[in-house]
């Protein structure tokens, strides 16, 4: 099947000159939109509907992988992964999904891109790659951003944003300044791994709490206490958790 549109989301400018110099050959200037920050991409991803990305996996803003874990499959376009040599690149591998090295010439990106092209799209790739994408998000220890879905595109909040996070088994609500929450399909455990722990703390097996919106820390019954936030929620503090009042700054 042809490519309609190309997106080249790649950092090093040199690298995307040069992966825009080989697609050139074969696609006009308008089927070819570039990046290097991961917000605009996920944005561009929605607005341009491409069949091929090229995606750096160290893009400014957020991650290809955070971008990747909030698209539903029939939305992945065929991506080729510029990645060096080394642990993300030998994942890549592994997971089957094409991978092009920074220094590729142009004949390696056509061959790339070609790869991409007829790479088969199954319910096994799009595991192979979700599996891959949660891996390596996991990997990055610390994120600025949560991805969560506007009906079904990707939107990404800035963490600072969010006020606290509720457990809802396989799945948290996020709570900022807005009515809604957002919910999000990831267990509280896995996201409080990439949270900073300056500024997020967990006061209960269900809640973690951003430190910066806390306002006050009320008394409540049998040594447990209520947290009150800023936007007017009370959340419960478990007496198991206490300790972690030192680090809101704040007393009972």
């Amino acid at each position: 099947m042809p490519v309609n549109k190309v997106i080249v989301a790649v950092r090093d400018p040199e690298v995307r000159e040069r992966i825009l110099g080989a697609v050139a050959r074969d696609f006009p200037a308008d089927a070819v939109t570039t990046t290097a920050n991961g917000l605009e991409l996920a944005k561009l991803l929605e607005e341009r509907r491409p069949t091929v990305l090229f995606a750096s996996t160290d893009l400014d803003g957020v991650s290809i992988f955070q971008i990747i874990e909030g698209l539903t499959p029939r939305r992945i376009p065929a991506v080729v992964f510029v990645a060096p040599d080394g642990a993300v690149a030998a994942d890549i591998a592994a997971s089957g999904w094409t991978r092009l090295a920074p220094e590729a010439s142009a004949t390696a990106i056509r061959a790339a891109l070609e790869s991409a092209r007829s790479h088969p799209r199954s319910a096994t790739t799009h595991s192979a790659l979700g599996n891959l994408s949660r891996r390596r998000v996991d990997a990055l220890g610390r994120i600025d951003h949560i991805c969560v879905r506007f009906g079904i595109r990707p939107k990404f909040i800035p963490l600072p944003t969010v006020q606290w996070i509720e457990s809802c088994g396989n799945y948290v609500r996020l709570h900022t300044a807005d009515p809604e929450a957002w919910k999000v399909r990831v267990t509280l455990n896995r996201l409080e791994k990439l949270l900073d722990p300056q500024q997020f703390v967990r006061i209960h097996r269900c809640h973690v709490v951003n430190a910066d919106h806390v306002m006050d820390v009320q008394p409540h019954f049998h040594g447990d206490a209520k947290v009150v936030m800023r936007n007017g929620d009370r959340i419960e503090l478990s007496r198991t958790h206490r300790a972690a009042l030192a680090a809101l700054d704040v007393t009972a």
